[in-house]
């Protein structure tokens, strides 16, 4: 019995609801767009009917960049992208509700994730089949729920943990300061780096950001990293010496070895 149950009849309930297929009908017929799902044909169609507009292409250059950020930034421009956003939005939901729907058990009812520990870059243990941690907001309320419905599994999440950790080790009272009051540390990091305002920090801005301060204090190198940030390594050097400076990392450093110069080896910071 060890395992998430689902509510599954509320859950395939809603899988019918998402179910695309009207819509990919009504946006054929409306904008006359044989295939929605094709890159290619959406590109076509955009640069055929919008010339003026300056949409970022994909890794090959030949088509353009039609992911749902990209369309999410498009969607005041005309009724095509706001239609073609809602669509893909509404695919990709129904694909997460189908993929958590496969994973139940036909035995128990309820669902057995995988769990590797240190699978992630960060360090962390990693959910698959499915991965609990990256479920799609639409599916978590069919999760966890008992077969009477009266009780729940529930997790509690330590927020930002790295980041409070190595405030308090480097007595960083700025980013202390800043934690305590639930500010979010990494539209803080941010914030210091581009010169935005936090408030101004959009999720997608702060996802770099976050992940080259996890890939700083776990010690990931910086050719690596802008291999996964997909960004010159030049770049991704001077974004690790800004951070670097904002988190005290050279003092800390420097303390380590100035306290380690005089013996034969060299403790963590926690004495192993």
């Amino acid at each position: 019995w060890i395992g998430a149950p689902i509510r599954k009849e509320d859950f395939l309930e809603s899988i019918i609801m998402l179910e695309p297929l009207d819509n990919c009908i009504q946006i054929i017929e409306k904008y006359g767009i044989d295939n929605p799902n094709s890159t290619k044909q959406l590109s076509e169609y955009v640069v055929d009917t919008f010339p003026e507009l300056d949409i970022p292409k994909t890794a090959g250059g030949k088509q353009l960049k039609l992911n749902i950020d990209t369309l999410g930034t498009l969607r005041d421009q005309a009724p095509l992208f706001e239609d073609i956003y809602d669509y893909k939005k509404q695919t990709t939901e129904h694909k997460e509700h189908i993929k958590l729907y496969k994973a139940i058990s036909p035995s128990t009812g309820r669902v057995h994730a995988r769990f590797t520990v240190l699978g992630a870059s960060s360090g962390r243990t990693l959910s698959s089949e499915p991965n609990f941690q990256g479920q799609n907001i639409k599916v978590k309320p069919f999760v966890g729920y008992s077969r009477v419905g009266d009780k729940r599994i529930t997790t509690a999440d330590y927020s930002q943990q790295e980041l409070r950790i190595f405030s308090l080790i480097t007595e960083n009272k700025e980013f202390m300061a800043l934690l305590e009051r639930g500010e979010d540390g990494y539209k803080a990091i941010a914030s210091n780096v581009t010169g935005k305002d936090p408030k101004d920090i959009s999720d997608k801005e702060r996802k770099p950001f976050k992940t080259a301060t996890l890939a700083l204090l776990y010690g990931q190198g910086a050719k690596s990293l802008a291999e996964k940030l997909d960004i010159p390594l030049n770049e991704t050097k001077k974004l690790y010496g800004e951070i670097k400076d904002l988190l005290n990392v050279a003092s800390l450093q420097k303390s380590l070895r100035e306290r380690q110069l005089d013996k034969a080896h060299v403790p963590t910071f926690f004495g192993e």
